[in-house]
């Protein structure tokens, strides 16, 4: 939860907050019933997504206990969710280039998933031998439960290879509403109310910022921001272009039955 005084100051903001040109898409990740699988409550199903989040490898397909689920899945990208009965899977991430080849041995895991909870399976880290992150498939359990009538769920996922720890505040000098969060680590869920916000990545502590970006939030609803990308080039600038710069890509995850969408 958002500590009184950053909801007060959020509060002062409202909706009015100025925007930067090229505001960040939304990206829908709602899939069957707004991430509610139809046998939720009868103890036997999860509800799972997968995000590409490894700059420099190419389209991939993704496979769950042998089944292809995902075909030539592109970095940034974030599939619905999908149900699946409680249990142990194995999860395989191949190269989409007509061979079965596993893009790396740390691509074919194990998950146990439990009945009645939301998952975001990510594929992170980088091919690039020189970088200190090695490819690997890491687990979040989502929170999609409803969200206040009066603020929108939010929380930010690092999985940016080469960033250092971040936080993520109102840009230009507002207040930090997230702290010290480190690469393959997610935030815990902040409430805020709902309005278009310009929001800034920046390094732990800093107060400076790195990079900025454009979200509209609405209450009663509950989002993921995702940080993808590699945040600096060969020449150790910043990189905001091209296919595996740095971006923040939003997600609407879920929307609570009192808005009149969605199911509980």
């Amino acid at each position: 939860m958002i500590d009184t005084h950053r909801r007060r100051v959020l509060e002062g903001l409202g909706a009015g907050a100025v925007l930067l040109a090229g505001s960040t898409a939304l990206v829908s990740a709602r899939g069957r019933a707004m991430g509610r699988g139809k046998g939720r409550g009868d103890g036997t199903i999860a509800d799972v997504r997968v995000v590409h989040a490894i700059p420099d490898a190419p389209p991939v397909d993704v496979a769950v206990d042998g089944g292809q689920v995902l075909d030539e899945f592109p970095f940034a990208a974030i599939s619905p969710y999908v149900d699946l009965e409680k249990g142990s899977y194995q999860v395989t991430v191949t190269v989409d280039d007509d061979t079965d080849a596993v893009v790396a041995t740390p691509f074919d895991q194990e998950f146990t998933l439990g009945a009645n909870t939301d998952y975001t399976v990510a594929a992170t880290g980088t091919l690039d031998d020189s970088d200190d992150a090695d490819p690997v498939l890491v687990p979040f359990i989502d929170d999609n439960d409803p969200a206040p009538a009066d603020a929108a769920r939010v929380r930010a996922v690092h999985l940016s290879p080469d960033a250092p720890p971040v936080d993520v505040a109102v840009a230009g000098g507002g207040p930090v509403l997230i702290e010290d969060l480190a690469f393959r680590e997610a935030s815990d869920y902040i409430e805020v109310p709902g309005g278009d916000y310009t929001l800034a990545i920046q390094p732990a502590g800093s107060g400076s910022d790195l990079f900025t970006f454009d979200v509209s939030l609405e209450n009663a609803t509950t989002y993921s921001a995702f940080a993808l990308g590699k945040l600096f080039d060969d020449e150790g600038d910043i990189q905001t272009g091209g296919e595996d710069g740095f971006r923040v890509v939003p997600s609407l995850d879920s929307e609570s039955p009192a808005k009149g969408r969605g199911k509980p």
